[in-house]
């Protein structure tokens, strides 16, 4: 029996360095029946020659140069049109795919929107760090239900890594285009699958995500150093607070009344935030901890309070 095929949505902007190695990975796969649809966003450098050679080279690539720099998520979304599979998988242009990332995500995916899988952080030259993404981001399990995993997701958390994620193609498409008060296409995609069919994740990694000077993800739980970075970065947090009040307004028009209650708490606290009234915001972060965070325990109860009431 022939399985469907999987378009790999790959995006580049000036990636000469390490487009090559993520190419070998993704024609590697032990799944076979695939396309990688390139959309390039006006590279300066070596990218395009790079791709020009493998395209000679292998006849299920297809590529897109765009004559303007579009930014990234508009490339993406240039991206995931040109495609013509059934399902598409998102990829950047400089991490690794281990050999089972498509058939892994592809049997998992079963009646869900997305799969999605773990990835094991690498340094610049591809050396293990020896730490994955969920330990990174204190996730360790799915929330009991989709309208929890919503919550979780509209509260400003993410698990979904758009490197790591298998999508049915016509709900990718019908999600189309990614509102401007959504900085992340991933995040989009996760909360649209949590009030649809939901998400298939696995700790499982599928992906050596690559850390530069420009992304290192960081784990740190000190309160001074969160308080610190949270003080330098006030006015970047404040306007990602402000965007998830334009995401509760999106969903409360175009979503599913059962799920009034979360918006509306969500909305509630981040405008308890956002104006200081910190009892409000106290009250409810207490209250509600465990649902905001898909946590067990309040062993990062006073990092998390801070990092918020100091914005």
């Amino acid at each position: 029996m022939n399985k469907p095929l999987i378009s790999v949505a790959l995006t580049t902007y000036n990636g000469e360095k390490y487009l090559s190695e993520q190419l070998e990975s993704i024609i590697n796969q032990d799944y076979k029946n695939f396309e990688i649809i390139i959309s390039d966003d006006n590279s300066k450098d070596k990218t395009i020659e790079i791709i020009n050679d493998y395209k000679h080279k292998y006849s299920n690539i297809i590529v897109n140069f765009n004559s303007e720099n579009l930014g990234f998520k508009k490339n993406f979304e240039k991206a995931i049109s040109l495609c013509n599979g059934e399902f598409i998988a998102f990829s950047d242009q400089d991490d690794i795919w281990t050999t089972n990332h498509l058939s892994l995500l592809f049997e998992n995916l079963e009646k869900k929107d997305i799969s999605c899988s773990n990835s094991l952080l690498v340094d610049e030259s591809g050396l293990f760090k020896n730490v994955f993404m969920n330990e990174i981001i204190h996730f360790k399990k799915m929330p009991q239900s989709n309208s929890d995993l919503f919550t979780y997701l509209l509260f400003g958390n993410n698990f979904v890594q758009g490197s790591t994620c298998l999508l049915r193609a016509d709900f990718a498409k019908k999600h189309l285009p990614i509102p401007d008060f959504i900085d992340y296409h991933d995040h989009w995609f996760a909360l649209n699958a949590s009030i649809n069919n939901g998400i298939a994740y696995t700790t499982e990694s599928t992906l050596f995500y690559r850390q530069h000077e420009s992304n290192v993800t960081t784990n740190t739980k000190s309160i001074i150093k969160n308080i610190l970075f949270v003080l330098k970065n006030r006015k970047k947090f404040l306007g990602g607070y402000k965007k998830i009040l334009e995401q509760c307004e999106h969903f409360r028009k175009n979503t599913d009344t059962n799920l009034i209650k979360e918006i509306d708490l969500i909305e509630k606290f981040y405008t308890a935030t956002i104006k200081r009234h910190f009892f409000t915001y106290t009250k409810l972060f207490v209250k509600h901890y465990k649902l905001f965070f898909n946590q067990d325990n309040y062993k990062m109860f006073w990092l998390r309070y801070f990092q918020r009431i100091m914005v």
